[in-house]
């Protein structure tokens, strides 16, 4: 079965969407240091 991001609940949602910034924000870092 096809898994979607709208089956997830809420808090699961926002703890992913957060990750996922705070590891784009840390990739952003590390380029600007090259």
């Amino acid at each position: 079965s096809e898994f979607t991001f709208g089956e997830l609940p809420a808090e699961t949602k926002n703890a992913i969407s957060h990750r996922s910034h705070a590891v784009w924000k840390l990739a952003r870092f590390l380029a600007e240091r090259e």
